[in-house]
């Protein structure tokens, strides 16, 4: 990306910056959290 001209430097502004744009960022959550929530739903 680089190479393409693209800004990989991580003290650019996040909109300036393509570097984290193709991070994966999981959030592990149990069955019982999710059944809460649902739970918990006031509709």
């Amino acid at each position: 990306m680089r190479d393409a001209g693209f800004d990989m430097d991580p003290s650019t502004a996040p909109t300036a910056s393509i570097q984290y744009q193709n991070a994966n960022n999981l959030v592990r959550v149990t069955d019982d959290f999710m059944h809460a929530v649902v739970k918990s739903d006031p509709d």
